[in-house]
């Protein structure tokens, strides 16, 4: 009986070595996972600046370009005002060219 009484505990001190073992296992296996979220977590927050810094550069980009060809457009208007005013000012006085 005695004999089966340490066979039995030395059972359960495996068994207790094996879990050990196994928490020790999956502690290293969650430290990993911890630290590739880390690293995720601050290359998404350096993406999330980037993309802000882009949006904004490409508003005002956009803002510029929509002035420039407002800007344009009120040249090309003028000039095709003026030219308009030359041609009838030459068919007015019948002014050859």
């Amino acid at each position: 009986m005695l004999a089966a009484v340490k066979q039995n505990d030395a059972a359960s001190r495996e068994q207790l070595a094996r879990l050990e073992d196994d928490i020790r296992q999956q502690d290293v296996i969650l430290a990993g996972y911890e630290k590739d979220n880390e690293q995720l977590r601050s290359e998404m927050k350096q993406l999330r600046a980037t993309n802000k810094a882009n949006e904004e550069r490409m508003f005002h980009e956009n803002h510029k370009l929509k002035t420039e060809v407002a800007n344009l457009r009120s040249l090309i208007f003028a000039h095709l005002l003026l030219v308009s005013q030359f041609v009838l000012y030459s068919q007015t006085f019948s002014i050859k060219f």
